[in-house]
Formats: structure tokens, sequence, C-alpha cells
């Protein structure tokens, strides 16, 4: 917080970035009105979203809180003046096709863009509790082959859907 007040006055006394297109990441959860009022004075922002899953029941295990009203309050704040790029990962433990496919067509409804990853097993994240979440995944690339939720076919026939919609589309969304 300290950081982002420094940053506001140093803005309001220099005005830099009103010339500038700003690029980055936003974790709902802990935007204020402070946040947005510092966006506003951007000449442009194009504002990512980390949102991972829309199902809490998936991502409270994974340690990643998230709380759908505060995230709503802030879209309603946020729309028609911001670009957002909604992030979704497919393939999350604990998550399956349907709350998948869930979270895939709500980001579509409300993003300007929408950003799919496919989960990685990385190494101090999910590697350290693949035991504990059932995950097979490739030793080389740390690509997910399965886990608690998801079977390697049911990876790859949302995968498939994923492109099949982004085909359909006028804006990008894989």
């Amino acid at each position: 917080p300290r950081a982002f007040r420094n940053l506001a006055q140093a803005e309001a006394e220099v005005g830099v970035l009103r010339d500038c297109q700003v690029i980055g990441h936003i974790y709902p959860t802990f935007i204020k009105d402070m946040h947005l009022e510092l966006f506003e004075t951007f000449r442009s922002a194009e504002i990512s979203v980390g949102v991972q899953s829309f199902d809490e029941a998936v991502l409270k295990p994974l340690g990643r809180p998230f709380d759908m009203q505060r995230f709503e309050r802030v879209l309603r704040e946020m729309a028609g003046r911001f670009e957002l790029d909604l992030e979704i990962i497919l393939g999350l433990p604990g998550d399956d096709p349907a709350s998948f496919r869930r979270t895939f067509e709500k980001s579509i409804e409300i993003g300007s863009k929408v950003r799919v990853f496919y989960c990685l097993v990385l190494p101090d994240a999910l590697l350290e509790r693949s035991e504990e979440f059932a995950i097979e995944f490739d030793p080389v690339s740390f690509q997910l082959r399965s886990c608690a939720g998801w079977s390697p076919e049911d990876l790859q026939r949302e995968w498939d859907y994923v492109r099949r919609i982004t085909m359909t589309m006028d804006r990008p969304v894989i």
C-alpha cells in the first residue's frame, strides 16, 4: 500500500502516465477506489485480471482467495472505462470440465479478452502438492497430464472446445 501511495503521489506531481499506455495485472479482491482513480489518469490501460476460476470451491484449496461480490463490484466500476483481459486456467486440480466451462463462458461474457492457460505443475506451487491433488505431469514441460477432477481425455476435450469456440469469435480468446 505504501508503494502504491508513493506511485500515486509521484504521478500527481509529474503526470507522466497520462501520456502512456499502461499494461498491468490486478487482483480484484484487493482493488480499492484509490486504484481506480489512478487508472483514470492513464492515457489508456490494458488490465489483466488473474481469475483462474470463478469457482470458489476450486480456488480455496489452492490457497487463492476469491470474493465474487467484490469482483463484480470492481467490474461494474471498471466497465466501459478500461479494457479487461481475464486469465483463466484449464486443468486446475479440484476443478472439472463442467466448472471450467462455466468459468470460460462467464469470462467471455464479461472480458474484453480471455486468456486461457493450460495448467503447469511448477516448482514452489502445484509440484509441491502433487500427491495431495493426484497430479500426473510431464517432467520436461511441467504440463499437467491429469489430476483430481481431470482425466487426460477431459483435458484434451476441453482444450479442443476452447479452440473451437475461439475460431468462431471476432476477438482473441485463447
